[in-house]
């Protein structure tokens, strides 16, 4: 099968274009900018049929990323968009979509991304879930004092579940607001962990950084022995850039 075009981010025209692409791709493969106007897609050729999720991929695709953000703004794209060759990379993406990438890139420029997650420790979440509800202490007493209807069982793990629930999302407000200030905009994350209190990608001006970085150590010490806040970053704006690009 011929070679196919692997979109990796896009970028403004007037990027460094030397720097990126003295970098490269998937495979090791060469990277090249395909211009059109005031943007520009960076790519490299891939052979389709060998383009597979695995890690040595998944961290080709994002050090290329990564890179481009750190030059200037970038836009990235998501991993395996390919087009069967340049002019459809100008055609379909780069023109289709001119006035939303514009808006991309205007948007995350001088922007970084951080991702957030603050995790409970052991018990605390039940703990604190049981000590707030007289109805799920109720239930788990009558259930201590020996065989229960399977419907008391459930109905006391549906409270069980809703109270975790509402103290997620307690706490995930009692996150946002703190951090508020240092931050463009932020949204949840869905986070299949038991333990997550709270999952939030946030972006954040450049020169905010280290003032969010302090805000998430304060906010560490006041909740420690409650919750481990963990902050990566900066990144590329993964999660304020979607593209709906509708290649292969």
């Amino acid at each position: 099968m011929p070679d196919q075009i692997c979109v990796y981010a896009v970028v403004p025209s007037a990027t460094d274009n030397r720097r990126l692409t003295s970098e490269t791709g998937i495979d090791g493969c060469p990277l090249e900018l395909v211009e059109c106007g005031p943007l520009a897609a960076l790519v490299s050729p891939v052979q389709s049929e060998r383009l597979r999720p695995t890690r040595a991929a998944l961290t080709a695709h994002e050090q290329v990323t990564a890179t481009a953000h750190q030059i200037g703004p970038c836009i990235p794209v998501r991993f395996g968009t390919l087009f069967p060759d340049r002019q459809s990379v100008e055609r379909d993406l780069l023109t289709a979509q001119r006035s939303h990438l514009d808006s991309l890139i205007h948007e995350v420029e001088n922007r970084d991304e951080y991702r957030l997650r603050a995790r409970y420790l052991a018990n605390v979440a039940l703990t604190e879930v049981v000590a707030r509800s007289r109805e799920v202490q109720r239930f788990r007493r009558k259930l201590n004092g020996g065989p229960a209807p399977q419907a008391a069982q459930i109905q006391l793990g549906e409270l069980v579940v809703a109270g975790l629930e509402a103290l997620r999302d307690e706490d995930a407000e009692a996150v946002m607001n703190h951090i508020s200030p240092y931050m463009v905009a932020g949204r949840r994350l869905p986070d299949r962990a038991e333990d997550t209190a709270v999952h939030l990608a946030l972006l954040v001006d450049r020169t905010r950084g280290q003032d969010l970085e302090r805000a998430v150590e304060q906010l560490g010490g006041a909740q420690r022995g409650r919750l481990h806040i963990d902050l990566v970053g900066p990144l590329a704006p993964w999660d304020f850039t979607l593209l709906e690009t509708g290649a292969a």
